[in-house]
């Protein structure tokens, strides 16, 4: 059931940015990005890397990251994200690697702006959750 919803929500994704995107990327030239916390993905990465793609689980990681392998992208999502269904945090990460991938050069801190532009233009509303996590985590440190 998550990979069939995962799917769902990178197409959105894909939509969102093909739509905000217009003319400022060329769309059609972006090379193919594959989720690695799909079996598509997981297959693919295994292809161009001969290594299993090893996705982010827990608490106080990232919430996703992106590797290029021979002009593929692979897009890594913490696997909280997907298995808790977290639709607004997933969303959003998902369109947040893609903008790397669009825009290489950016800093972060762009990407960062342009993300969450396009989640106040799309009411994208996220659930912060490992960043709630580690704030609470650095609480309870001080205890």
């Amino acid at each position: 059931m998550s990979e069939i919803w995962l799917k769902e929500i990178n197409k959105e994704a894909r939509a969102i940015l093909k739509e905000w995107c217009g003319n400022r990327f060329l769309w059609k030239d972006l090379p193919p990005v594959y989720l690695a916390n799909t079996e598509e993905g997981r297959r693919a990465y295994y292809r161009e890397t001969g290594e299993p793609a090893v996705v982010m689980a827990g608490l106080g990681f990232e919430y996703g990251n992106n590797e290029t392998h021979n002009g593929k992208h692979f897009i890594f999502l913490n696997s909280i994200l997907v298995s808790n269904y977290l639709v607004g945090d997933t969303l959003s990460t998902i369109i947040h690697e893609i903008l790397h991938i669009l825009d290489p050069n950016s800093s972060e801190q762009a990407i960062c702006d342009m993300e969450t532009e396009i989640c106040r233009q799309y009411k994208i509303d996220r659930e912060n959750v490992l960043d709630e996590w580690l704030a609470w985590s650095k609480i309870e440190e001080v205890k």
